[in-house]
């Protein structure tokens, strides 16, 4: 990541953070940008964000926390996609240090 991302990424977050009724578009444009890899929906969003509509807009394959319906059926029938970012961190460590 260089400094242009970086400041890319503050300036969705400070726009994001000042209305809530961007936010819905904001997941679109995000989802067809194919530049963009991977989607992280903070929580607990600021009040007026609806967290649960806002999040299962985020499609499965850019979905890094794993939040939305389509990523835990996948990850329960274990079909090809993202693993939750979060128990993908714990799988790797506990396999690094050879717990079981």
């Amino acid at each position: 990541m260089n400094i242009e991302d970086a400041q890319q990424i503050l300036t969705m977050v400070d726009t994001v953070n000042k209305k809530a009724s961007e936010l819905p578009g904001i997941i679109k444009k995000l989802n067809e940008d194919d530049t963009i890899t991977g989607i992280i929906l903070q929580s607990p969003t600021p009040k007026g964000f609806d967290f649960k509509k806002c999040s299962n807009m985020i499609k499965a394959e850019k979905d890094i926390d794993g939040f939305t319906k389509n990523s835990i059926y996948n990850l329960y029938h274990n079909k090809k996609g993202l693993m939750p970012c979060t128990a993908l961190g714990v799988l790797k460590l506990l396999l690094h240090y050879n717990i079981k």
